[in-house]
């Protein structure tokens, strides 16, 4: 077999097994980077200003709801 062939026979046969291969793999990466970046966004969503108003708020509930049950804080 020449060079020739040998080259045609690998071109063929194996580089777009091998660009597919490489071009899945990429995209695999691709996908969980872009599943990663959405848990941080959805993770850090809420502003720490609005979750401490929020904290706040829900403890003056809880302390209004003990005033109501007979405990004082």
């Amino acid at each position: 077999m020449t060079i020739k062939k040998t080259r045609l026979l690998i071109n063929q046969k194996w580089l777009k097994t091998l660009a597919q291969g490489i071009n899945d793999e990429a995209e695999d990466i691709i996908l969980q980077m872009l599943n990663r970046i959405k848990k941080l966004y959805e993770r850090y969503e809420t502003p720490l200003p609005e979750i401490e108003r929020q904290v706040y708020k829900l403890e003056h509930q809880v302390k209004e709801h003990l005033k109501l049950m007979g405990f004082e804080l």
